[in-house]
């Protein structure tokens, strides 16, 4: 019982690995990793196993991984991206009809997929980048066991691959709502110093940076904030004000350097256009004009000058993923990457 309600016992959850026809229990398939102090507030050196399904060869640089809804079943996808636009077709990476939603790559060797399920009990899941190996579920054991994940929780990982940051509704210990970094295979929970509304966080990939929203009265917008994940004495930076409109979805730029979001024409969440600005705050520039929504930025892996979104234009009913440019607006040559009938989104092309 916490706070006068019943809540239900976490369900403790055996990783599973499908290969092919056979299912095996997953065992730790790598070495235990030392990992080396991150700022103040770490304690010292932390040992995590590393559980994770991998693929023998990483996924590319020019590859990116999002969701799509094909005939009422939702799956997560890989795409090759040309100078030209896609290379070659879409490849599947889950098969099964649950809703797959916001897949995340798994860097440094980017050989692992992560994803949220968010249906009645939303849970996080790995799978091998090549779609081989997985899914398994993850935090089924330890502290991280005690977790429930929001159901629009996105999870971001660190440079290093060993930990997540993600929303949670309940934490260990009777935590409240709010963003929780988790060490990969469970054994360390931390809830952050952001209030409980906080949102769609992002990890830098040069350092221990997390970006992420607050909403705005409710609406699916608001202000955007930066903070240390490991400074056990660390408090929030606001990066944008929301007075030109309501400010969601961040990510961060290969190098650290800049951020980019999505924002809406004052209270309009009909009309969005993406942004980029630098990572301390300041004045963004426009990326994207074209009337409709467009959302879900992610930069290309090891390119500052490419960044992928999401648009719905007016009058269409299915979402499409574009490409364009990072550092000016250039609608006129923004290549459309997705021609599926379904609803194509949430693009991420890297960690952050």
């Amino acid at each position: 019982v916490r706070g006068g309600r019943v809540v239900p016992r976490p369900r403790r959850r055996t990783a599973l690995v499908v290969a092919g026809g056979g299912v095996a229990v997953v065992a730790v398939l790598g070495a235990v990793l030392a990992l080396a102090p991150r700022g103040s507030g770490t304690g010292g050196n932390v040992k995590v196993a590393d559980i994770l399904p991998k693929s023998a060869v990483g996924l590319g640089d020019d590859t990116l991984v999002y969701s799509s809804e094909q005939n009422g079943t939702k799956a997560v996808y890989s795409l090759q991206v040309g100078a030209d636009g896609p290379v070659g077709p879409p490849r599947p990476l889950t098969r099964d009809a649950r809703p797959d939603t916001l897949p995340v790559i798994v860097g440094p060797k980017r050989r692992t997929v992560l994803y949220t399920v968010g249906d009645s009990s939303p849970s996080l899941k790995a799978i091998a980048a090549d779609g081989s190996v997985g899914p398994i579920s993850l935090f089924g054991s330890g502290p991280a066991a005690d977790i429930q994940i929001a159901q629009d929780a996105r999870a971001s990982v660190d440079p290093t691959g060993r930990f997540i940051v993600i929303k949670a509704d309940i934490g260990p210990n009777d935590g409240t709502a709010g963003l929780y970094v988790i060490a990969m295979d469970g054994s360390s929970v931390r809830q952050l110093g952001v209030p409980a509304g906080a949102t769609d966080p992002s990890w830098s990939p040069a350092d221990n940076r997390i970006v992420y929203f607050v909403s705005e009265n409710g609406s699916n917008g608001g202000k955007l904030f930066s903070i240390d994940a490991f400074d056990t004495a660390a408090t929030p930076t606001q990066l944008t004000d929301g007075r030109n409109g309501l400010d969601a979805d961040p990510c961060w730029s290969p190098d650290g350097k800049r951020i980019a979001f999505r924002r809406s024409a004052g209270t309009n969440l009909a009309e969005m256009d993406i942004y980029v600005m630098d990572a301390a705050g300041g004045t963004p520039t426009q990326l994207t004009e074209a009337p409709g929504q467009e959302q879900d930025p992610s930069f290309a892996s090891g390119d500052n000058k490419k960044i992928t979104y999401t648009a719905q234009r007016p009058g269409d009913t299915n979402r499409e993923i574009y490409v364009t440019d990072a550092n000016r607006l250039d609608d006129a040559h923004a290549q459309r990457l997705t021609t599926f009938t379904g609803l194509d989104a949430t693009p991420r092309w890297q960690s952050g």
